[in-house]
C-alpha cells in the first residue's frame, strides 16, 4: 500500500511537472503560464560575509559545494564549485551576519540570477548569484581543539 501511495506521489508530480514545462514553451506567453528557477545547495561558505554598506544592500558570501567521484584509474576525485550568494532579505541578512563564519556548513535554498554590467573601463562583464529565499545553518565551523585529524595536520 505504501509502495502503491508513493508511486502514485511520484507519478501526480511528474505529471504537475510537464504541465508546468508546457506552458513554459510554445506559442503561450511566456506570462501566462509558470516557469522554474529553483536552487538548493548545502555546503560551506569560503570566508566571512560581507555585510552591506546601506541598510539597503545585500549582505554577500560564497558558499562551496563538492562532489566526489571515481575515476577509471578507480581513484576517489572531487570537483569543488564556488557559488556566489546574495542576500536581500533583511530577516535572512540578519541571521547571515549573526551566526555565519569562514567555513560554516548551511542550506541554501533560493533561485539563480544572471546579471550584467559595464565596469569602470568600459568592458560588459557577467555575473551569477543564488538569491535564497531561506537559508539553514547546519553547522558551526569547527576549532581547532573540536577538529579530531588536527593533530595529522602538523
Amino acid at each position: 500500500m505504501i509502495r502503491h501511495s508513493a508511486s502514485m506521489f511520484r507519478r501526480q508530480g511528474l505529471v504537475q511537472l510537464k504541465r508546468i514545462a508546457t506552458r513554459c514553451e510554445g506559442e503561450v506567453p511566456r506570462r501566462s503560464g509558470k516557469c522554474l528557477n529553483s536552487v538548493q545547495l548545502i555546503g560551506y561558505t569560503g570566508g566571512d560575509p560581507v555585510k552591506g554598506s546601506a541598510d539597503y544592500q545585500p549582505t554577500k558570501f560564497s558558499l562551496a559545494t563538492t562532489q566526489y567521484y571515481t575515476s577509471r584509474e578507480e581513484k576517489l576525485e572531487s570537483r569543488t564549485q564556488w557559488h556566489n550568494i546574495t542576500v536581500f532579505r533583511p530577516y535572512l541578512q540578519d541571521t547571515v551576519n549573526s551566526y555565519v563564519r569562514k567555513g560554516t556548513r548551511v542550506f541554501v535554498e533560493g533561485h539563480i540570477d544572471y546579471n550584467n554590467y559595464v565596469d569602470q573601463e568600459g568592458i560588459k562583464r557577467f555575473s551569477t548569484s543564488i538569491i535564497p529565499n531561506n537559508i539553514i545553518i547546519l553547522s558551526q565551523p569547527m576549532t581547532v581543539d573540536e577538529d579530531p585529524g588536527y593533530e595529522s595536520y602538523q
